[in-house]
């Protein structure tokens, strides 16, 4: 559970790799605030969270950036690169300034192991 601000709320979907869950919120801006010939787009942030706690992910101790230019956020997609030189790089596409890469100090290590099937159930009535 997470306490967000008055009024934002979650507008994207999240993806969770390497210890830390990523998704974005947005607050709109009341519309009698805003004057009819200026644009304001409300504030959107991406937050950065511990699967396992929700904590900040990053040394700077803050759960979620800002996004400056605000409006809503596109939804963070997870990639793997291939470079020139055959090296491979984890991206995150919507995931802020930087997402963890394996052996990052900040990720948390956890022993669960989960299933990566499908698991359906057939309920005889």
């Amino acid at each position: 559970y997470l306490d967000l601000q008055p009024g934002e709320q979650v507008v994207t979907s999240s993806v969770t790799a390497f210890g830390n869950t990523t998704f974005s919120t947005h607050i709109p801006v009341d519309p009698s605030a805003v004057q009819s010939c200026k644009s304001n787009l409300g504030s959107a942030q991406v937050y950065n969270v511990s699967y396992l706690n929700a904590s900040a992910t990053n040394s700077s101790g803050t759960r979620y950036q800002s996004v400056l230019t605000g409006g809503l956020p596109p939804s963070p997609v997870l990639a793997t690169i291939k470079t020139d030189d055959n090296a491979t790089h984890n991206v995150c596409f919507g995931c802020g300034n930087k997402f963890p890469e394996p052996g990052d100090v900040n990720n948390p290590t956890t022993n669960i192991k989960q299933s990566k099937r499908r698991v359906y159930w057939y309920i005889q009535r």
